[in-house]
């Protein structure tokens, strides 16, 4: 499942993806946009993994399972990204390719385009700003990073990948529109950014600040991870 202001996307089993809640009808191309229940999105059929490329507007990806990525936005038609058969795993409008590398698109040139980054292993992405674990736990952000890496130039957009001093065995992330978090080799979390975000606390920018009571995490989504055990935190 995937939910951003309003509509929640899902992926079924056998590759079908489906829309529900504020805007899902456009999908459908009709009105009202408001949708009560699950609506199938057209054209996305075959999905191995799906992304919310944007959430306004809404735009979702689908990793496909016999190779490709392919994207909808609204009534639109779905467009197969260019260049770019070889995902195997996608975040926002980023996706890891084969060999460990990284390629990006935009929500008008649905073309990939090459991201000076190797020996990626996971992505993570909020609208324009995403961020990538690589092969030695190494975290790197690149696009709006102003909002989670600079406090005093939040507007800063890079669109060379730079490394966040002070993780080094990062193995799952999650981005969100204020702050990152990152779940290390041991089970413990550490985010950055807007410390509001993910602990109560001032309107500050932070570096890598441990979550305390977060440990043996495996997996993150924003504000919340999966402990080895199966509980949440």
């Amino acid at each position: 499942l995937l939910t951003a202001r309003g509509v929640t996307f899902a992926l079924r089993d056998d590759g079908a993806v489906f829309a529900a809640g504020n805007g899902a009808g456009s999908f459908e191309g009709v009105e009202p946009s408001h949708r009560g229940e699950f609506v199938r999105v057209p054209g996305l059929d075959g999905a191995a993994e799906i992304t919310l490329a944007s959430s306004s507007p809404a735009m979702v990806c689908a990793r496909l399972a016999a190779g490709g990525v392919r994207c909808r936005r609204g009534a639109l038609d779905p467009i197969a990204i260019r260049d770019l058969d070889d995902a195997r795993q996608i975040a926002g409008r980023c996706a890891v390719r084969a060999g460990g590398g990284v390629a990006c698109w935009g929500l008008n040139d649905l073309r990939a385009t090459a991201v000076p980054l190797t020996d990626v292993v996971r992505l993570g992405s909020f609208d324009d700003l995403h961020c990538a674990v690589r092969g030695n736990g190494a975290v790197a952000c690149w696009g709006a990073v102003g909002t989670v890496l600079d406090p005093t130039a939040s507007t800063r957009v890079s669109a060379t990948p730079e490394e966040v001093p002070g993780i080094t065995s990062a193995v799952s992330i999650a981005v969100g529109p204020r702050s990152v978090c990152v779940a290390l080799a041991l089970g413990s979390v550490v985010c950055f950014g807007r410390r509001s975000a993910f602990q109560l606390g001032a309107e500050e920018n932070v570096g890598p600040t441990v979550v305390s009571g977060a440990s043996d995490v495996r997996t993150l989504s924003t504000n919340a991870g999966l402990r080895a055990d199966g509980r949440v935190v």
